[in-house]
């Protein structure tokens, strides 16, 4: 419960990371309490040039794909690795010494794993590396796009 008060009171004060988390972990009445902003908010992600958000981007498009296609990222099952491999790319700590991969290690068993390399032998187990490379390509461009229009 305080938790969530706090990520309340942070995302009131409007931070990004809050706002994200807000929006992604929201359930029944919580979320229909949410304001109407969350291809404000994607955006927002976006443009931010915080691998961080773009990590809490991948989460809330895990959880409200229609909510995070609204800002032009389109609707792929593959947004959520892409997006979590970009913000590694970006500057997230994803190493094996992260917060990442020690819950990698704790929730799934899978230590000594970086979360690229989990992610990569996920795609590649599904037969879908190269088709997560092309999605993290096609959101590379968008990510280009808007730091070329800074």
């Amino acid at each position: 419960m305080q938790y969530r008060q706090l990520l309340q009171e942070a995302a009131g004060k409007g931070d990004l990371i809050a706002r994200l988390r807000q929006r992604s972990r929201a359930y029944g009445d919580e979320r229909q309490a949410l304001p109407d902003d969350a291809a404000e908010v994607v955006e927002e992600a976006l443009i931010s040039e915080d691998p961080a958000a773009l990590y809490e981007l991948s989460n809330l498009y895990a959880q409200l794909p229609a909510e995070a296609s609204l800002a032009g990222i389109g609707s792929s099952t593959l947004n959520n690795p892409a997006l979590i491999l970009l913000a590694c790319e970006r500057g997230l700590d994803c190493g094996l010494t992260s917060r990442h991969a020690d819950q990698i290690c704790l929730n799934s068993g899978e230590c000594g794993q970086t979360l690229e390399g989990l992610l990569w032998r996920a795609a590649d187990a599904e037969g879908e590396t190269q088709a997560l490379q092309a999605r993290m390509d096609a959101l590379r461009r968008i990510l280009d796009e808007v730091d070329r229009a800074r």
